[in-house]
């Protein structure tokens, strides 16, 4: 009984230092956020993954095993959230000046209209995060990390799209000017 209460007041510890934790954002300029500083909730994720993991694997778990296993579950559900999260802040930041080219979005519309698309899921989602930054809180929003997952699929694609598009540009550009006879390119 006393070691089952230990692993029930550890499981209880690990919730609680989760109340406090918030996601840091900055925003470069006005209408742009962006995370920063994802150290601390790493470190705490890490420190509680291993700490879940040894816990479950303790033979005085049984009566709340449940509940370490669902507790399991969503510090490895932020975990993915977070590695995809970064996953598309790093290739949103490539992208988003290039998509915000009047130029860009004439020669290329579909790719801009897919990139509309995630910015918008970028934009809405750091607006959320900036009025509630709490990780518990922003873990709930509801099928975020399948959003993100998918996000990163398309800014992939987009982005390799995107590359094929311009350096076929700049090739017909360069053959239009070096062999007048080419203009048919």
């Amino acid at each position: 009984m006393l070691r089952k209460h230990g692993l029930k007041m550890a499981l209880a510890k690990m919730r609680d230092e989760w109340k406090p934790m918030e996601m840091q954002t900055f925003s470069p300029k006005p209408g742009k956020y962006l995370l920063k500083g994802t150290d601390e909730i790493q470190t705490l994720l890490d420190d509680h993954i291993i700490k879940t993991q040894a816990t479950r694997s303790n033979s005085f778990v049984k009566p709340i095993e449940r509940e370490v296993k669902e507790w399991e579950a969503r510090l490895l559900y932020i975990q993915s959230l977070l590695d995809q999260w970064l996953n598309v802040q790093r290739t949103w930041l490539y992208l988003e000046p290039i998509f915000s080219s009047d130029d860009i979005v004439k020669q290329m519309p579909e790719q801009a209209g897919k990139f509309k698309i995630v910015d918008k899921l970028w934009r809405d989602t750091m607006d959320a995060v900036v009025e509630n930054p709490n990780m518990m809180d922003v873990s709930d929003i509801e099928g975020l990390l399948a959003k993100f997952i998918d996000a990163n699929k398309q800014l992939d694609i987009i982005k390799k799209n995107s590359m094929i598009i311009l350096k076929l540009s700049v090739w017909r550009s360069l053959v239009s000017t070096s062999c007048p006879m080419t203009s048919y390119l």
